[in-house]
C-alpha cells in the first residue's frame, strides 16, 4: 500500500530542519553581540555590543590563526583538486590491472579514525622537522579530502564522453592536451564541487591543527577559538564572534557558486 503525504506534510518538515538549522546560527548572532554582564539573562540582548569583534579582530593571534586558515583551507582544495582530477581522470578512462582493487583501497582510507593517523603523523612531522607548520597541515589536510575527490571527479569523468576526446585526439591533440581542452572544462561543476568540499574540511579540521601545532606560527582558527574554552571560565562572546567569522566565508562562498556546486555532485548520478 502506498501513502501519500500531503503538501502540508512536507512544508512542517521543511520547518523543522530550517529551524534546527537557524536556530544555532541566532544564538550564535546573539552571543558575539550581547555584553559579558548580559549574557544568558535574556533571549534577546536588551543592550547590543561589537565589543567582541572589536576584541577579536584587533587581536593579534588571532587574526594569524585567521589567515593560516585561509592558506591552509586553499592549500587543500588547490592539491585535492589538481591530484583528485588527474587520479579521477585515469580511473575513468584508463584501464589497468587491479582497478577495482585500486577504487577499494581508495574507499579503504577513509575508515580509519583520525585519533589512530594523527600519532604517526605527528612522529613524522617531527622527525623531518615540519612540525607546527602550515605546509604539514596542508599536506595532512589534504590526505581527509582526496580520495572523496578523487571518486567525484571519476564521477564527473565518467559522465563525459570519451568521444570528445578521441575527435581532440585525431585532430593532433595528445592524450594530456585533450585533457585539458575538452574533459577540464567540461568537469568545470565537479571541479567546483569538489574545491568547495576540500576547502570546507580544511577550513573546519581541528585534530590535526591541534596536534600538529606547538604556538601561534601555523595555528588554525579552529583551534584559537578552542583555546576560549577554559577550564574555569568561557569567552562565549568572543568565541561566538569568531565562529561568525568563520561562517562568513563559507556563506559567501556557496551563495558564489551555489549552482555549480549543486550540479557538481549530482553530475553522474544519472547516466544512460
Amino acid at each position: 500500500m502506498k501513502i501519500k503525504y500531503s503538501k502540508g506534510f512536507y512544508i512542517i518538515i521543511l520547518a523543522v530542519i530550517l529551524v534546527i538549522t537557524i536556530v544555532p546560527l541566532f544564538w550564535m548572532i546573539v552571543l558575539s553581540i550581547t555584553p559579558k554582564n548580559l549574557l544568558f539573562k535574556s533571549v534577546l540582548p536588551v543592550v547590543f555590543s561589537l565589543k567582541n569583534y572589536i576584541s577579536v579582530i584587533g587581536d593579534k593571534k588571532v587574526m594569524l590563526a585567521y589567515r593560516n586558515s585561509w592558506i591552509i583551507a586553499g592549500s587543500v582544495a588547490l592539491i585535492s583538486v589538481f591530484l583528485g582530477s588527474l587520479s579521477g581522470y585515469g580511473l575513468s578512462r584508463l584501464k589497468f590491472k587491479f582497478k577495482d582493487h585500486y577504487i577499494l583501497f581508495i574507499l579503504i582510507t577513509q575508515m580509519f579514525p583520525l585519533t589512530l593517523l594523527v600519532i604517526a603523523y605527528f612522529k613524522i612531522a617531527s622527525n623531518i622537522g615540519l612540525y607546527n607548520s602550515v605546509l604539514t597541515l596542508a599536506l595532512v589536510d589534504s590526505t581527509l579530502t582526496l580520495p572523496f575527490v578523487t571518486m567525484l571527479m571519476k564521477s564527473t569523468f565518467d559522465s563525459i564522453s570519451p568521444a570528445l576526446e578521441e575527435v581532440a585526439m585525431i585532430d593532433g591533440c595528445s592524450r594530456m592536451g585533450a585533457f585539458i581542452r575538452i574533459s577540464l572544462p567540461l568537469a568545470s561543476p565537479g571541479l567546483v564541487a569538489a574545491g568547495f568540499f576540500a576547502f570546507l574540511k580544511g577550513w573546519g579540521e581541528y585534530l590535526y591543527g591541534l596536534t600538529l601545532t606547538g604556538d601561534t606560527t601555523a595555528r588554525p582558527i579552529t583551534v584559537e577559538l578552542g583555546i576560549r574554552l577554559g577550564h574555569y571560565a568561557t569567552a562565549w562572546g568572543e568565541m561566538m564572534a569568531i565562529s561568525i567569522l568563520m561562517s562568513v566565508p563559507i556563506f559567501i562562498m556557496f551563495g558564489i557558486f551555489q549552482n555549480n556546486f549543486l550540479k557538481g555532485f549530482t553530475t553522474g548520478a544519472l547516466k544512460e
